[in-house]
């Protein structure tokens, strides 16, 4: 795949793509800088928020626009809130998902609580 972040944007190439300059944060500067954009302090970043967050994670290193900035963060947000929370941030930045679970993450997050709950005390031995 093409992980270029420069030429005409398309959602396919930039779905998720992480940018070098931010795999190379460290789980604190990954924190400072999603605490820094997230100025309503909710602990969710709409997609303005996200990418001024980019802009300033990437600045003089990468460029990213407007649409490969909504293009990753409509793939990061797990969800489908139109935000995007502290652990799914986190989770992108550490490639804690990829695209092989991406199927997994998705049927998880539509799952009712109880459910979910059910299948975890079913998979979870420490109990």
């Amino acid at each position: 795949a093409d992980l270029r972040l420069d030429g005409p944007p398309t959602e396919a190439v930039y779905q998720g793509v992480l940018p070098p300059s931010v795999g190379t944060l460290d789980y604190w500067s990954a924190l400072d800088y999603f605490d820094m954009f997230d100025s309503a302090k909710t602990g969710h970043l709409d997609k303005a928020a996200f990418y001024r967050l980019m802009q300033g994670i990437t600045r003089d290193k990468e460029t990213v626009n407007q649409k490969q900035s909504n293009a990753i963060f409509d793939h990061i947000d797990v969800g489908g809130s139109g935000g995007v929370d502290r652990e799914e941030f986190l989770a992108w930045t550490f490639q804690a998902n990829n695209n092989y679970l991406d199927w997994l993450r998705k049927i998880l997050a539509a799952m009712p609580l109880w459910r979910l709950e059910k299948l975890f005390h079913q998979i979870d031995k420490n109990e």
